[in-house]
């Protein structure tokens, strides 16, 4: 479904969670395609990585592409970009490993990205349950980041980090969204929803 003026999944690893990331934009009425092809993808005005950015699953001419995908105007969105050459792309410096992480907390409601919050619960994302190791993943903080981020972890390193081209974006993602929406469709962590009276 959806055009080359849409958004692409980049699949770099079908052993993974994707099959969240599609159902949670199917909910969401978002029109997508899924591709493996680099050459593909970079048709796409918007190019979703998932599940990660790194040497074991992208190679140097397609690391090439993508950094060269928001300068000449399209949108790049990365889920775990662990390669140091993409670390430019995204505007930050260095990674923090971590699996003792269960928030996301949005602190800049002034960007077109954020300006649907209304209530300050809402900047709060609940991300695992710590006390359940099976709901709990490994996520990357950003830091020494260039613009301010869009979201924070607890310790104070980046979970969103956007960067801005004359025309195109870039934005990293230091968790895994995919795990995530299947932990929530699947009612495996009460935690991660919230219920509204």
């Amino acid at each position: 479904v959806g055009s080359s003026s849409r958004l692409v999944i980049y699949l770099t690893d079908t052993v993974s969670s994707w099959l969240g990331i599609v159902s949670g934009l199917k909910a969401q009425g978002i029109p997508f395609r899924v591709t493996t092809d680099i050459n593909e993808a970079i048709k796409h005005t918007v190019v979703l990585v998932y599940p990660a950015m790194n040497s074991k699953r992208i190679n140097m001419e397609t690391f090439k592409k993508l950094r060269d995908h928001p300068k000449n105007g399209g949108v790049l969105i990365g889920f775990n970009v662990q390669a140091p050459s993409m670390y430019p792309t995204f505007g930050f410096g260095k990674t923090m490993y971590s699996s003792q992480r269960d928030e996301v907390i949005i602190r800049n409601f002034t960007l077109p990205e954020t300006n649907f919050i209304e209530d300050l619960k809402e900047a709060v994302l609940k991300i695992g349950n710590l006390s359940a190791a099976a709901i709990s993943m490994t996520t990357i903080g950003y830091t020494e980041t260039a613009y301010h981020p869009i979201a924070v972890f607890k310790d104070g390193s980046a979970a969103i980090v956007r960067s801005l081209y004359n025309k195109g974006a870039c934005y990293a993602f230091g968790f895994d969204l995919g795990f995530l929406t299947i932990m929530a469709h699947a009612n495996l962590d009460p935690e991660i929803q919230r219920t509204y009276v």
